[in-house]
């Protein structure tokens, strides 16, 4: 018995002294939205140890009988100790600081820049604001900024608008590649709600022309949205992430579904998105002016028009539409500064009929 008991304590102490010797990897996320934190600064003894993109910080071994402070400039500072992490999972959560300045990078300039360094006005909008507006369509994300004037004629509408310039003076980019083509007309257009909402991870609104760097398209201004993309981890261990969301509006009997989902593992990553939405008829309120409700409607009955009673006139019937979106990106990055990456969009929406027409005889 005593031999067991030797073996045991034996085996115990390896295990602990394995474990104590060896770094561990702790995440530091924000503390409402559980995202990691890029850039956060843990301060241990003298020296300074640095969060990555995914938030993760490798602790030296050393650091476990010390105190640890965390400090970022957009949250609050903290101090722990590694048993308290241990005790949290592994992760170190901070707060924000509602005193802070916002850092934004814009890159609406196609590279990267300060936006104290451009001359120009510039929208931003994050993800943490997107997420926070929680909008039914991206063109509702520009809207709710209360900066852009969106045209909205009909429920599917969504048509912004920049120094009285609107579709092919306003030029749409996704991820850097420009959308305005030869169809779009001069006159409003939906075209801004062609985007998934709940894969945009920012948007940049020049509120000025930028015709000398992206051409006559952008006489208006530059709408620049960046989707989601997969983060390269550079070590052995695979990663999954993914987010899930569903949603439900009485005024319109919405059902929207999303999901997306990112692996990583080594110098390749790839994120994979697909959203739903099915849009019935919208509902106005009941106690705006009636002048706008719709009495009556028009419907093909044997070859002919025929005018039909509409026995809920709030109800702006054949309004409604429904949209598919997917998202695809393969990244690679065999080198530091080389990244190859691989961009598929695929948006389609039902007819979405125009109300302001549909109510005159």
């Amino acid at each position: 018995m005593p031999k067991v008991i030797l073996v045991l304590g034996l085996l115990w102490f390896c295990f602990v002294a394995g474990g104590v010797t060896h770094a561990q990897t702790v995440k530091v996320i924000d503390a409402q939205s559980k995202v990691g934190i890029e850039g956060a600064t843990l301060i241990w003894k003298d020296q300074l140890l640095f969060s990555d993109e995914r938030g993760e910080i490798i602790l030296p071994q050393s650091a476990i009988q010390d105190s640890i402070a965390i400090t970022h400039f957009a949250y609050k500072s903290l101090k722990t100790t590694f048993p308290q992490i241990v005790e949290d999972g592994y992760l170190i959560s901070l707060a924000i600081n509602p005193l802070s300045l916002n850092e934004v990078v814009i890159s609406v300039n196609k590279w990267e820049q300060r936006k104290e360094d451009i001359p120009n006005q510039i929208l931003s909008i994050s993800k943490r604001d997107i997420d926070f507006l929680d909008p039914q369509t991206a063109a509702d994300i520009l809207s709710a900024s209360g900066k852009v004037f969106v045209q909205k004629s009909q429920h599917g509408g969504g048509s912004p608008m920049i120094r009285g310039f609107s579709a092919n003076r306003i030029l749409l980019m996704v991820d850097g590649v420009r959308m305005n083509t030869a169809i779009f007309r001069g006159g409003n257009l939906q075209n801004a709600i062609l985007l998934d909402a709940h894969a945009i991870k920012q948007s940049e609104v020049i509120l000025g022309p930028g015709t000398v760097i992206y051409g006559s398209d952008a006489l208006g201004g530059v709408m620049d949205f960046h989707t989601l993309s997969p983060k390269i981890t550079h070590g052995d261990k695979a990663i999954w992430e993914g987010n899930a969301a569903l949603r439900y509006a009485s005024d319109n009997t919405e059902k929207t579904g999303h999901l997306d989902i990112s692996f990583a593992k080594g110098k390749w990553a790839w994120l994979s998105s697909i959203s739903f939405s099915d849009y019935d008829d919208l509902r106005m309120g009941s106690r705006g002016n009636t002048s706008y409700q719709r009495l009556s409607y028009v419907n093909r009955i044997d070859g002919q028009d025929s005018v039909i009673t509409n026995d809920d006139p709030n109800l702006q019937r054949f309004s409604g539409f429904s949209q598919v979106n997917l998202l695809q990106k393969v990244r690679f990055q065999p080198q530091a500064n080389l990244i190859l990456q691989y961009n598929f969009h695929y948006s389609r929406s039902s007819d979405i009929p125009r109300y302001d027409r549909l109510i005159e005889f």
